[in-house]
């Protein structure tokens, strides 16, 4: 029943940035792991958690704001029918500066490191505040890979999972890397740095090979450089630098190649390019204005659509959303959120000839919200398959009928004539 229209109000899509950012890194564990080890055989799983200011509750103290959160941290077999590993620990965050309390900008990063052996497993993690009831929770299964011993099979070189590099620090004289968890860059980044390892079972000259991908898979970036690797371990960091990156997911594939050009091993990871503070689905600014018909008039669309160039099209569509931003003092713009929130439902739930959102059961969506009940018949003998939306609040009622059996539910009761006062 959760997947029907008028039980969609709460629904989180994914134009909605998460309460924290969690990956996992899978790296080769050091030789010094023998056959007679506990952990022979196994990877090491680097868990990152990345939490927003903002995301917990600070309290304030004589000498500034802190905060308080524990983590539980289980991994499940695949079925999630056994108990694998679990991590409880406690994290504190502490700041002088109150704007910092709800910045989506800063951020506490947790790392634990686990020897898992290679599988599939569900993951577990929870995150609740000290002064928060409600718990933050993730769960997603993910593949734990298998690194074989290069000196005796026939990968002899082989590669980490790629971590995506946001600042360097300096911690006791020794510099550091803060990484990127969440894989997110902004439009503005001209560098793209990038944290591995590679594992080699010789001292060997190799090629390699930075490869960056839009999400038609079509080739967007692509540099060589020759590196000598040393037997064992190298830790290596990647700098891509690029010209402007339009919003949208990408990939980057690492290759390594040796002197005649075969293909020894590759690593591939995504990554997103969106506006920060902004939902996460708007990826394409064109297309984002395009939707904005049932909110901004012809007049205000065509201002936006015709702007010089892209900055200032994003200045324009940023300024009139900041104009109907209900509490200008946090990040998020609720307003926005939400209706791009009904956008990304009527897509996904209302497709047929054309996107969505641009259906008739689309625009009522969008514009008055869910329904509070729906009366169906999806099959009948006498006629065709039509739906009944009841707005009680409102004393309204949309009739839809399905027309060609391709989800092509049209409007019987248009009332055209009422949009202007709904917008």
């Amino acid at each position: 029943s959760n997947a029907q229209v008028e039980f969609s109000a709460e629904q989180v899509g994914k134009q909605y940035n998460p309460k924290f950012y969690i990956d996992f890194v899978d790296y080769k564990l050091p030789k010094s792991v023998t056959k007679k080890s506990f952990d022979y055989g196994k990877t090491k799983v680097g868990v990152l958690i990345q939490m927003p200011y903002s995301s917990v509750t600070f309290k304030k103290s004589s000498k500034g704001y802190y905060a308080e959160y524990s983590v539980s941290l289980t991994f499940f077999d695949k079925k999630k029918e056994n108990v694998i590993v679990e991590k409880l620990w406690n994290e504190k965050i502490f700041t002088r500066n109150y704007k910092q309390t709800y910045s989506t900008n800063n951020f506490n990063i947790s790392f634990k490191s686990i020897n898992l052996k290679p599988q599939i497993y569900t993951v577990v993690c929870s995150v609740e505040g000290q002064n928060s009831k409600t718990p933050i929770a993730f769960q997603a299964k993910i593949k734990v890979r298998k690194f074989a011993n290069p000196d005796t099979s026939k990968k002899p070189v082989q590669i980490s999972d790629v971590i995506f590099v946001k600042k360097r620090i300096k911690l006791k004289g020794k510099e550091t890397i803060v990484p990127n968890v969440s894989n997110i860059l902004s439009p503005n980044d001209k560098t793209i740095e990038l944290y591995y390892e590679i594992y080699s079972n010789k001292n060997r000259v190799v090629e390699i090979e930075k490869v960056v991908k839009d999400l038609s898979r079509n080739k967007f970036f692509k540099k060589s450089k020759i590196v000598k690797l040393k037997r064992g371990t190298n830790s290596t960091n990647s700098v891509i630098k690029m010209a402007k990156l339009a919003l949208g997911d990408y990939n980057v594939e690492i290759r390594i190649k040796n002197k005649d050009d075969k293909l020894l091993a590759a690593i591939k990871n995504n990554f997103t390019v969106a506006i920060p503070n902004l939902p996460a689905s708007l990826k394409n600014l064109d297309k984002a204005v395009e939707e904005m018909k049932y909110i901004a008039d012809e007049d205000t669309i065509d201002s936006i659509e015709n702007a010089p160039d892209f900055d200032t099209k994003l200045k324009m569509f940023l300024a009139f959303w900041r104009h109907r931003d209900p509490d200008a003092a946090t990040r998020e713009n609720q307003v926005m959120n939400e209706y791009y929130r009904r956008v990304e439902y009527a897509n996904n739930n209302f497709k047929s000839y054309t996107d969505g959102w641009n259906t008739d059961r689309g625009m009522i969506y969008i514009t008055l919200g869910p329904p509070d009940q729906v009366e169906r018949e999806p099959v009948a003998m006498d006629r065709k398959p039509y739906e009944i939306w009841y707005y009680y609040n409102r004393d309204l009622k949309f009739i839809f009928q399905e027309e060609t059996y391709f989800n092509d539910y049209r409007l019987l009761n248009p009332q055209y004539g009422e949009w202007d006062r709904y917008r």
